[in-house]
């Protein structure tokens, strides 16, 4: 009697799974037909024959961008996957865990100090800096962070650093990398079939993920102790699979730049269409993160022709990854995460020795910015000159004036939302002050920058903090929480500066001077 039913039930999920799969590949071929005609500037359902111009933009140019964009989606899609199963922790990606800047930081420094050497292996150089920055990020969270904020807030940090020191290496090569601002930004520009046919063999261990990897995946689900009782090595396979996706973001990121968030979004987004084992997460988030790229470059393309200026796919990614990012952070927070950082203790740690030690480092380092100076001799130490000093002191009163200012808006933070971790960058509102000055630089140009620099900085710091203040309430601003929803204010900022830096204009090389954060420009006048 009760055959029949039991038998439907069972065929629900496969049918549920295929109406997925199908819808799936679906929104890809609609998109990628749309994608196409973007390109052409034309729209048309027959593809150009001959030797006419719209061929050869067609067979060079709009089809080698389409297989690139798809190639790239599915590994980050694959890569971001396999780290979320990995982790069990699903704000986990490339981008959150330092990855993609690590490798970004890596590729780039190859190609400033052996070009040749990256332009044939620079994928290499990108996979070391993607390890390098996972390992400290998991040093940095411990095992027992790794399935929580704390290696999410790890990751966040590392990218803050990478990306900072990235933008020291280009300011300070200007002349040699200026072609890498586009190039840094994510775009998924093409000219030829080169890069496709350099790219798509090196992804071809994905394939052989989706083979392996779910029974891995499966068993980690049970935990470590029962995946080790079922036979299997746990610490090779981990470290076999974590290679295997920070090899996959190496190998994207050397084709095309640096793209975030598609990591993330779309072993998410095959969740909560009902992806439930390990290798239908797989191969869903591989179909996602195509049909996300695809879209977001459909959207860099149709921004580029509306604008005339070239738009960046990696931008318009994050513009749609970063709200999904803070998301999650609050669902995140709001689920498994809302143990309080507690505010280290007060004056009574601090003793009468550590002030006077402070005092002493002060007075030193004052010192020896005013008296160190080069002379013939080599670099010494010398009461500086009249001209020396001239130049000296007001950059030496300048940096402590910023330092004092960045020291006091930190305590102030941190006692405002009782949370360590709070400080102006972390928390997104000096990316939002730069974000600002830049928008009044392109509005009104140099000649108005020095007055109008310092409201627009003011103003775009008090809508950062608001914007904090509110999406932190619902959980009571839990404080792993609120550094989490900053940092993914400020990877969007950051996303709208790069757009606009990406563009080489006079006021765009303005801006970058201005964001190295110098005192060279102070004088006493």
């Amino acid at each position: 009697m009760h055959s029949a039913p039991s038998l439907v039930d069972s065929w629900r999920p496969l049918k549920a799974g295929a109406c997925r799969y199908g819808l799936a590949l679906l929104g890809l071929l609609i998109i990628a037909l749309l994608h196409l005609n973007i390109s052409l500037d034309h729209w048309t359902l027959t593809v150009p024959e001959g030797d006419s111009f719209a061929a050869l933009q067609f067979h060079l140019a709009s089809l080698p961008r389409l297989v690139m964009t798809l190639l790239v989606g599915a590994a980050l899609g694959l890569s971001g996957s396999l780290l979320q199963q990995l982790t069990q922790n699903r704000l986990v990606s490339p981008m959150t865990l330092g990855a993609a800047s690590g490798a970004w930081l890596g590729l780039l420094a190859a190609s400033l100090a052996f070009p040749a050497l990256a332009a044939e292996h620079g994928h290499w150089a990108a996979l070391a800096g993607a390890l390098l920055s996972v390992g400290l990020v998991l040093l940095i969270a411990g095992r027992d962070g790794i399935a929580g904020l704390p290696v999410i807030l790890a990751g966040m940090a590392m990218n803050l650093l990478l990306g900072a020191l990235a933008i020291a290496v280009l300011i300070l090569n200007q002349q040699q990398t200026r072609g890498l601002f586009i190039w840094g930004a994510g775009d998924m520009g093409q000219i030829d079939w080169s890069w496709v046919h350099w790219l798509w063999p090196k992804l071809l261990p994905g394939l052989l993920l989706l083979w392996l990897a779910p029974r891995v995946l499966t068993l980690l689900k049970l935990g470590g102790t029962a995946a080790r009782g079922r036979g299997l090595n746990l610490w090779p396979a981990l470290l076999m699979l974590f290679l295997a996706s920070l090899w996959m973001t190496a190998a994207a990121i050397t084709a095309v730049g640096l793209i975030g968030f598609i990591g993330l979004v779309a072993p998410n987004l095959a969740r909560l269409c009902g992806a439930r084992t390990a290798r239908d997460e797989l191969v869903y988030s591989v179909l996602l993160g195509m049909l996300v790229l695809l879209a977001s470059d459909a959207v860099a393309l149709l921004l580029s022709h509306w604008l005339s200026e070239q738009i960046p796919t990696g931008a318009v990614a994050a513009l749609i990854g970063a709200p999904a990012l803070l998301w999650l952070a609050r669902r995140q927070g709001a689920a498994q995460d809302r143990q309080a950082l507690a505010l280290p203790q007060g004056r009574d740690c601090c003793k009468v020795r550590t002030w006077w030690l402070l005092t002493l480092a002060t007075v030193l380092t004052a010192l020896f910015g005013l008296c160190l100076q080069y002379a013939s001799q080599g670099w010494q130490l010398a009461w500086p000159s009249d001209v020396l000093w001239s130049l000296r002191w007001p950059r030496l009163l300048s940096a402590a004036a910023a330092g004092t200012g960045l020291a006091v808006a930190g305590v102030l933070l941190q006692r405002l939302l009782h949370n360590p971790l709070a400080s102006p960058d972390i928390l997104g509102l000096s990316a939002g002050a730069a974000l600002a000055v830049m928008i009044s630089l392109l509005l009104f140009g140099q000649a108005l920058f020095w007055l109008l620099a310092p409201i627009a900085a003011f103003i775009g710091c008090l809508l950062v903090l608001a914007t904090l203040l509110l999406l932190g309430r619902k959980q009571k601003y839990s404080p792993a929480l609120m550094v989490l929803v900053g940092m993914a204010l400020a990877a969007l900022l950051n996303t709208a500066l790069q757009l606009a830096l990406s563009q080489g204009s006079s006021d765009s090389l303005a801006l970058l001077g201005w964001l190295a954060g110098s005192t060279y420009r102070v004088s006493g006048l």
